[in-house]
């Protein structure tokens, strides 16, 4: 189990504030809980605005990448390219956070290297897919097949690895199934290749879920590496990967049209690429301030943000049916996320292993 811990106000008196022996002795003992409570206060009042800063910032990182990728990708149509500049920023951010103090980093070992080689391919892949296909599709049509990837995860954990799943568990995935169904038959942004796009996307996705079950999980409940010692591994090793696919693509003249870009588009541009780094500290973060439950329910009001700001800003138009149909999916994909981690005991727990995964699959782009 890997714990994240939190920063907490602590008060604590001066040694000259420290009674002697002498007023020891004629302590009124009854009022002492009195004073414990009135300290407890501005310690309760610091967490709270604590979580609803961090709340606040995964919103505005959230919906900012989905939103802001969509529009960049409109106006600057190199995948591949844009990619390579959000992860050489967030692998620049995550050693400059080592090298002055601020992120912990385990010793990083050629071991962990080849084995997080294989997260890199299928991590370059969902981020390039997504970015192609959201040009193509509405937002929401990128959520329905999120949701659709933990569907497909839970089947092949029952097909080949022979997990069970409880009865609420399974309806859950039925009615996400049925939610996505009724979204995509009624599509009025109905794309072919965005379609095909989002399949790679939820390929690579489940792939890339299953590796991560094994082998993440595996070195974070042995402390053997930090969450952001993975991250690091994982961005670093897509780099050359990514660059081999834009010059594959014959991206080159994205260099020179950089400069072309209006004032909004190389703010938007610059946004995305600070906030691949800012949406992983955000989710650590939020996770170590609140529960696992808590957090899901967040990125399901994150997605219907995400949602409504992209009518305002592309006037993507859904039609009834299909906005019954997204709440049915997102409804399912919550109802499922909350019962496959309650415990024994019926309480919602949450693992290293969950939060990954879960960050994998709704954290980037």
């Amino acid at each position: 189990m890997c714990k994240v811990t939190s920063d907490r106000h602590h008060y604590s008196a001066t040694a000259a504030d420290s009674p002697s022996k002498e007023q020891l002795i004629g302590v009124d003992l009854e009022k002492q809980p009195a004073k414990d409570e009135a300290t407890l206060v501005p310690d309760k009042e610091a967490q709270a605005a604590s979580m609803a800063f961090w709340f606040a910032m995964l919103a505005c990182v959230s919906v900012g990448m989905t939103i802001g990728n969509k529009f960049i990708m409109l106006h600057y149509k190199y995948p591949n390219f844009i990619t390579l500049l959000q992860n050489a920023t967030a692998v620049a951010c995550l050693l400059g956070g080592k090298f002055s103090g601020m992120v912990r980093i385990e010793p990083l070992k050629f071991e962990q290297w080849k084995i997080f080689m294989f997260s890199a391919v299928f991590l370059s892949v969902q981020i390039v897919s997504s970015l192609m296909a959201l040009p193509l599709v509405a937002i929401a049509t990128t959520i329905v097949f999120r949701n659709i990837s933990t569907c497909i995860v839970a089947l092949i954990d029952w097909a080949v690895f022979g997990k069970e799943f409880t009865a609420p568990t399974v309806a859950s995935l039925l009615i996400t199934t049925l939610g996505m169904f009724l979204y995509a038959w009624n599509d009025v942004n109905y794309n072919f290749m965005g379609y095909i796009w989002l399949a790679v996307n939820a390929l690579a996705t489940v792939m890339n879920t299953f590796w991560n079950k094994v082998y993440i999980s595996s070195y974070t409940q042995k402390k053997e590496q930090t969450t952001e010692g993975i991250s690091l591994i994982q961005q670093t090793e897509t780099l050359p990967l990514v660059f081999a696919m834009m010059a594959y693509n014959n991206e080159w003249p994205a260099l020179g049209k950089l400069s072309s870009l209006t004032p909004i588009d190389m703010m938007v541009l610059f946004g995305t690429c600070i906030g691949g780094y800012l949406i992983s500290i955000t989710y650590t973060k939020v996770y170590s301030l609140a529960s696992g439950t808590s957090v899901i329910l967040a990125s399901t009001i994150n997605k219907a943000i995400s949602i409504i700001g992209a009518y305002f800003v592309f006037h993507t138009f859904l039609l009834p049916v299909q906005i019954v149909g997204l709440c049915i999916c997102i409804f399912g994909g919550v109802w499922y996320a909350v019962e496959s981690r309650k415990k024994p005991g019926g309480k919602p727990g949450f693992s290293c292993e969950d939060f990954l995964g879960f960050w994998q699959s709704q954290s980037k782009r």
